[in-house]
């Protein structure tokens, strides 16, 4: 079985144009939200390889850590950012003081946790202003993988996912943590911009 680090590394690096221009608007609409809300302390949580840090500490003047609970996404993501400050660590118990950084970015790791709402509950906490909180969009984003004829047996679902989201059971799940949320879409994923 391919694990979810040859999985990311397989997905940010594909040869099909189609992905990598689907990929490059969400990383590009990532970073416009981070350029409206400046942030100057920011924790990319459950990071992979890094890919997507990557992009982010291009686009903002940051002082950028990153989390993963996969030791091989930890070190390749200190080789793709070597300035960013990267620790293997679990969502559900980060080693940050509450507070710690001004915004908190999570994308793509919500939807393949046991508890959810643990994660989110520790994502509040070290925020002190703003959590973006991305998952895919459903039934959207299965569809598009049947599409891509990807993942047939499971109806286009990819395997890891153990929750599916749309836009409003999203914004609930993410209105009991935050005071204020708004929901924006980058073609198969939403974005959660949260305000604490």
């Amino acid at each position: 079985m391919v694990s979810e680090y040859e999985t990311e590394l397989k997905k940010y690096n594909t040869p099909n144009l189609i992905v990598r221009l689907v990929l490059r608007a969400y990383t590009q609409k990532i970073c416009t939200i981070l350029r409206e809300i400046a942030p100057r302390k920011m924790l990319d949580a459950g990071c992979g390889p890094g890919f997507l840090m990557k992009e982010v500490s291009a686009c903002t003047n940051a002082e950028i850590y990153g989390i993963d609970v996969l030791e091989s996404s930890v070190k390749h993501a200190k080789k793709l950012c070597p300035k960013a400050k990267v620790f293997l660590s679990s969502l559900y118990s980060l080693p940050f003081k509450a507070n710690y950084f001004d915004t908190v970015l999570c994308s793509e790791v919500l939807e393949h946790l046991d508890e959810p709402e643990k994660a989110l509950s520790e994502l509040k906490r070290v925020s002190g202003r703003y959590c973006i909180v991305c998952v895919p969009y459903e039934p959207f984003f299965s569809i598009a993988n049947l599409l891509r004829l990807q993942y047939l047996k499971s109806l286009g679902s990819y395997p890891g996912h153990i929750h599916r989201w749309g836009k409003k059971s999203f914004r609930q799940l993410l209105s009991g943590y935050f005071s204020e949320v708004k929901i924006k879409k980058s073609s198969v994923w939403l974005i959660g911009v949260c305000k604490k």
